[in-house]
């Protein structure tokens, strides 16, 4: 019973941000789509998406872009380590607190990111998820090789 619950918890975190992934990207369709409705950028932007055209990019929509690729790549590292950690049956509390603490970073690099957007608060930040996930993979090579 223990062990179900530690599952529990341990995904919960994999769970809000891949829901908060989803979110990320409608909110970029939105704010894509009413830029294009208010005539701020032409819709044939986004058919190559073109570094070098002479449009200028609101820089919301850039921050949003490169919000929203960052979701898609620190991220995967934690959800491989996630599925990993349920399939080797290996759950323990520190894996648990570093998946609640990966969870925390993001969030707080997402916030960062979408308000002030302090690069090196953003950096502090990235680093610190980086570690933890690091972390979780030092774990589970732990617990397999042992």
């Amino acid at each position: 019973m223990y062990e179900v619950q530690l599952e529990t918890i341990m995904l919960i975190p994999m769970y809000l941000i891949v829901f908060f992934t989803i979110m990320s990207l409608l909110t970029m369709v939105i704010v894509r789509s009413k830029a294009v409705l208010a005539k701020e950028i032409p819709i044939s932007f986004f058919e190559a998406k073109q570094k070098d055209t002479n449009i200028t990019i609101p820089k919301k929509i850039i921050i949003l872009d490169n919000h929203f690729k960052n979701l898609l790549e620190l991220p995967v590292l934690f959800y491989v380590a996630c599925v990993v950690t349920v399939l080797q049956g290996d759950i323990n509390e520190v894996l648990v607190i570093l998946a609640w603490l990966f969870l925390l970073f993001r969030l707080g690099h997402s916030v960062i990111h979408l308000t002030y957007n302090n690069v090196t608060h953003r950096l502090i930040v990235f680093l610190l998820s980086v570690f933890t996930v690091a972390g979780m993979w030092g774990v589970l090579f732990y617990n397999f090789l042992f």
